[in-house]
C-alpha cells in the first residue's frame, strides 16, 4: 500500500492553484478603476463575483496549507523565510512607488517597509506568520483530541 503522506496529492495542489487565481482575480477587480457603473449592471455583478471568489480563495489556500502542514514539525526557518520574502517585496514595491510616482515614505512608512510583519503592513503575511507560530499548539489540539470533540456542532 502506498503511504499517503509521501504521495503527491495533485487534486489539492490544483485546488490551491485555482485558489491563487481566484485571489489574483479579486485583486484585479478591487484595485483597478472600471469607471462609473450602474448599480444593477452586469459589470457590478461580475466584479462582485470576482471579489467574492478572492475571499473564498484565501480560505481555500489557508485550509489546504493547514492540511499539508498538520504533520510537519515547527521550524523557525519557515517564519524567517516568510519574513525575508515579505521585506524584499516590501522594499521593491517602495522603490517602484518612488521611481514611478515619486512617493517618499515618512518615518512610520519606512518602519513598515523594513518590519512589515511586526507592524502589520500586509495583512496576509502577518496572519500567516501568526498561524505558523500557533501551528504547534493547533497540531497538538488536532492530534490529541478525539474526532467527536473536533467536529462538535454547536
Amino acid at each position: 500500500m502506498v503511504d499517503r503522506k509521501h504521495e503527491r496529492q495533485s487534486n489539492l495542489e490544483l485546488l490551491r492553484i485555482v485558489a491563487m487565481v481566484m485571489i489574483i482575480c479579486c485583486h484585479f477587480a478591487t484595485y483597478n478603476d472600471f469607471g462609473p457603473t450602474n448599480i444593477f449592471s452586469t459589470k457590478i455583478l461580475g466584479l462582485s463575483m470576482l471579489r467574492l471568489g478572492g475571499k473564498t480563495g484565501v480560505i481555500l489556500f489557508v485550509m489546504i496549507t493547514g492540511y499539508f502542514m498538520i504533520s510537519k514539525p515547527f521550524k523557525w526557518k519557515r517564519i524567517m523565510d516568510l519574513s525575508r520574502q515579505t521585506i524584499f517585496f516590501s522594499i521593491v514595491m517602495a522603490l517602484l512607488a518612488f521611481v514611478t510616482e515619486g512617493i517618499r515614505p515618512g518615518v512610520v512608512g519606512v518602519l513598515k517597509i523594513v518590519f512589515p510583519l511586526l507592524l502589520e503592513n500586509y495583512w496576509f503575511p502577518t496572519d500567516f506568520a501568526l498561524i505558523l507560530l500557533l501551528s504547534p499548539i493547533l497540531n497538538k489540539l488536532v492530534h490529541h483530541n478525539d474526532k467527536r470533540l473536533l467536529f462538535y456542532d454547536l
